[in-house]
């Protein structure tokens, strides 16, 4: 049975990669505030502004509970040994329960 390699990256600039994930939590979070935004208009109670906010926390939340998840769940010792590796986002690494969590947590600031 043959398979198709899907290479991770999609645009290789030198200095930055730009990976397919990226593109997809991109458009995930541009599909969900459109959405959000049209159907805000029936929904009395919230404005456009409700919708800006908790997009934008939202997405914060889930960037950084993933990383945060990915390195707490996986990587523990590294992360230990060298807590910048936080912000070594090029080498990958992102947990989907870290960014449940950190989407839990941004309820807090809407």
């Amino acid at each position: 049975m043959k398979y198709f390699v899907i290479d991770p990256v999609i645009l290789d600039l030198g200095f930055v990669q730009i990976y397919w994930y990226g593109v997809m939590y991109l458009l995930a979070f541009l599909a969900a505030y459109l959405l959000a935004r049209s159907r805000v208009k029936s929904y009395s109670e919230w404005n456009v502004r409700h919708v800006d906010d908790l997009i934008f926390y939202g997405a914060i939340g889930a960037v950084l509970g993933g990383r945060f998840g990915y390195l707490l769940f996986y990587n523990f010792s590294v992360f230990i040994a060298n807590p910048l590796t936080f912000f070594n986002f090029q080498n990958g690494g992102m947990s989907f329960h870290g960014g449940f969590l950190g989407v839990l947590d941004c309820n807090d600031f809407i």
